[in-house]
């Protein structure tokens, strides 16, 4: 028997796992679940095309993430997939592109950490280089870096950058172009081992890059983070496109665990994972 045959087999029987069931969970944006208008949460969303100034995490932490400048706020969608509402990102050139920033505290997402997993429900409404869909950094000085990228090896590319424990340069991959294109729905999740030293993007449940680190430990004990959605630090590489749903696990959980989470995750969505 084929091993893909195989692996297919033995993952079929593995049920789907909420989010909120795995003990590693550190961020929940839930699509069409704790969005508003305001920055204190008095006006919820409840209509296309509403502006979107806080999302509240879902995970029970509090790592909520807000815009409280009009112009870099993104907007409120309805029914973009399988009846769920969510965000959409604008991807204009900064200082104008939308960007959700995470509470203060978000740190300790990955502070001291042996690894980290993210997945995210996305759509990149159009093509573009260099954006960057969610992204956890710490200053120059330190290295904790986690961000998940589109097109930012050649348009239709998906990928990952981590940043080494050892120094402070950041270690990107990237899957061949072409893997995606604009308007496909997809479940793009990435993991960083810090321990074992690689970094590796999936699409829709397939490994489409591994890099390996040059060190190996855990990332630092720092207290200095800037994290967003939407773009990178500082309001660089802007991503277009709209998000269902990120979740973040710290450490990362067990590959079935994962499985089991992308089973759940390709339900609520209707998505497929091979």
């Amino acid at each position: 028997m084929p091993a893909e045959v195989l692996r297919r087999r033995l993952d079929s029987a593995l049920g789907p796992l909420a989010p909120n069931l795995v003990p590693e969970l550190q961020v929940w944006l839930r699509a069409g679940t704790g969005l508003f208008q305001d920055v204190l949460a008095t006006l919820p969303c409840d209509t296309d095309g509403q502006v979107v100034a806080l999302w509240q995490d879902q995970s029970g932490r509090g790592f909520d993430v807000s815009q409280a400048t009009a112009v870099n706020q993104p907007t409120y969608r309805t029914n973009l997939r399988n009846g769920k509402h969510g965000v959409r990102f604008d991807g204009l050139v900064s200082p104008n592109n939308d960007r959700l920033n995470f509470a203060g505290g978000a740190f300790s997402i990955f502070r001291n950490r042996p690894s980290g997993h993210v997945l995210a429900v996305l759509n990149s409404t159009v093509p573009g280089t260099n954006m960057r869909v969610v992204q956890f950094e710490t200053d120059a000085a330190t290295q904790v870096r986690f961000a998940i990228d589109r097109d930012q090896g050649g348009v239709g590319t998906v990928g990952v950058r981590v940043r080494n424990v050892a120094d402070t340069a950041t270690y990107a991959v990237n899957s061949a172009a072409g893997v995606v294109t604009a308007t496909s729905w997809n479940l793009q999740d990435a993991l960083a081992n810090w321990v074992v030293g690689q970094e590796t993007v999936w699409l829709d449940n397939r490994s489409v890059a591994v890099r390996s680190l040059d060190d190996t430990g855990y990332s630092e004990d720092t207290a200095s983070l800037d994290a967003c959605v939407g773009s990178a630090t500082g309001n660089g590489a802007a991503w277009a496109g709209d998000l269902l749903s990120l979740v973040v696990f710290a450490p990362a959980p067990s590959p079935t665990t994962i499985l089991r989470v992308r089973k759940w995750l390709a339900q609520e969505y209707a998505l497929s994972l091979y």
